[in-house]
């Protein structure tokens, strides 16, 4: 006699297997937060030439939580990169970590990394409220270069760059390396700032 075969169910058990199969590669690819790392500080990461979005899709991979600010390119340059928006800081994302030396030091080995910004052998980092307010000033998902508060003098991008160690306060210091309109000026400004270890935008790692 011939068995019958329900072919929905076999359908539905293969369904099953197949979500099964595919939940960790699933689970590696949205790149979940690892909850041991959600309250660390936030490591300024260099990343090889052009490879800031590898480098971040590889640390979400890894767990951690990463933050990649972006800009819009205007219409003639998008035209001319072949791209709609590029790194706020060329070649700097940034990545929450714990305080374990184990965790934070397997960032240099990721794809796309070239090192972690330290000081000299800690790493250097930035404050929860400078993430924040990098934050605030983006529309739609990409950080709008200038000054929001036309009631404020409004700097010219040399003068920021030269006058940058008179910034003091957190708003200021925001404010003056989004008023400096050549990307690679604005990523120098901030190495310095943080070279310097300046207290509105630095963090206390002495722990590590």
């Amino acid at each position: 006699m011939t068995e019958h075969v329900d072919l929905a169910s076999l359908n539905a058990v293969a369904a099953v297997e197949h979500a099964a199969q595919a939940a960790p590669k699933r689970v590696r690819e949205e790149g979940r937060i690892d909850e041991r790392r959600a309250d660390g500080p936030w490591l300024v990461v260099i990343t090889k030439p052009n490879q800031e979005k590898t480098a971040r899709a590889n640390l979400i991979k890894q767990g951690f939580e990463v933050y990649l600010p972006l800009r819009l390119l205007d219409e003639a340059s998008a035209k001319r990169r072949g791209v709609e928006a590029v790194p706020l800081f060329p070649r700097i994302i940034f990545a929450r970590a714990t305080l374990d030396a184990d965790r934070w030091q397997s960032i240099f080995s990721t794809i796309g990394v070239a090192r972690v910004m330290c000081d000299p052998w800690k790493p250097r980092g930035v404050t929860q409220a400078f993430i924040d307010r990098i934050r605030r000033e983006e529309v739609d998902g990409f950080v709008k270069l200038g000054l929001r508060d036309a009631s404020k003098p409004r700097h010219d991008p040399k003068p920021a760059v030269r006058d940058h160690r008179q910034w003091r306060k957190l708003g200021d210091v925001v404010d003056g390396l989004l008023s400096v309109g050549v990307d690679e000026a604005r990523k120098s400004v901030l190495v310095s700032l943080l070279n310097e270890g300046r207290a509105a935008l630095t963090a206390d790692l002495r722990k590590i």
